[in-house]
């Protein structure tokens, strides 16, 4: 096992430092772009480290020159962003892991042997388009269920409308960097979030894409390079896929060279997998079916009105009986 964990070490190390490379031009970019301020906040999690065993379902996804996030939705199946799907390059999904650099008997990897994105994401126009940007991978063989891989539940619930609707506490965690313009952590990272979905939760994006994203609020933390295909967690079920960051003072998809350096000029968003449910089913059977409606069910003002008339009406009708 220490053998073979020296060789996976040693193929990441060179892939990290390939990787490395690239940020390292990225990062200055965006350092020239923001006047030489160097003030970068940490993204996920505010810097800490995350346990396996609270987040058993999360997975490395790697490829030769990339890496994304993603969640144990059946032993056999991976939940991931779409652009994180290259139907033409096996990746290795790794379960079970929270450090790099330790070796563990807990760890188990496998190969995609298939993969899916959603029929109407545009490959295209990438993940930059706020439509359909989720995706799912067969692995060769099922995971073995234990206390560090585990699967996590897809929910089926409508998103609330209570007071919880723009301040839902929920749970990500990541393989993304530290800082904008850095290379990836080592290290599993984990994120406390305030969640968002509804007409006000997503400032910028227009009402059609509203309906299929979820927010994370921001100067709170958020997503990075790498943290991409994640789940967004609330209630012990996933609710988003890490799908892109959205800067809220020019309202423009931020790519690695345009990202901005500090965290509350940009907000983290999330695919919602709500309307999503029936497309995963045909992929993956124990998927809860699509409920009526994602955003939950609502009284308009007209509704009250013809309950309240139909009530008195029925009322009136009582009396009359017994006048």
């Amino acid at each position: 096992m220490f053998t073979y964990f020296t060789y996976v070490v040693f193929c990441r190390s060179m892939q990290l430092l390939l990787l490395q490379i690239i940020f390292f031009f990225a990062s200055n970019s965006v350092g020239s772009a923001n006047n030489g301020n160097n003030n970068i906040r940490p993204r996920i999690s505010g810097g800490e480290k995350a346990n396996i065993k609270e987040y058993p379902y999360v997975v490395l996804i790697t490829y030769p020159l990339g890496l994304c996030t993603g969640a144990i939705i059946d032993p056999s199946w991976i939940l991931t962003a779409g652009h994180c799907i290259f139907k033409y390059n096996i990746c290795n999904v790794t379960a079970g892991m929270d450090d790099e650099t330790t070796p563990s008997e807990h760890v188990q990897v496998r190969k995609s042997e298939k993969s899916f994105t959603h029929e109407k994401y545009d490959h295209s126009r990438g993940r930059y388009t706020s439509l359909n940007d989720i995706g799912l991978i067969k692995v060769d063989e099922p995971f073995n269920i234990t206390d560090y891989v585990a699967v996590v539940g897809v929910s089926g619930k409508p998103w609330p409308l209570d007071g919880t609707m723009y301040q839902r506490y929920c749970k990500a965690a990541g393989w993304g960097s530290l800082q904008i313009g850095q290379p990836p952590s080592l290290a599993l990272m984990r994120l406390n979030a305030t969640a968002r979905h509804g007409d006000k939760a997503c400032k910028c994006l227009p009402t059609y894409i509203e309906k299929r994203v979820v927010c994370l609020r921001r100067g709170k933390g958020g997503i990075c390079p790498g943290d991409s295909g994640g789940s967004l967690v609330c209630d012990k079920e996933v609710v988003g896929v890490a799908h892109v960051m959205v800067s809220t003072t020019s309202c423009n998809f931020l790519k690695i060279r345009e990202a901005p350096l500090l965290c509350n000029t940009s907000t983290s968003v999330y695919m919602f997998t709500c309307p999503y449910l029936n497309w995963l089913r045909k992929f993956v059977p124990n998927i809860p079916e699509r409920p009526a409606s994602c955003r939950g069910v609502t009284l308009s003002g007209h509704m009250v009105t013809v309950i309240f008339l139909n009530i008195l009406l029925f009322l009136k009708i009582t009396l009359l009986k017994y006048l």
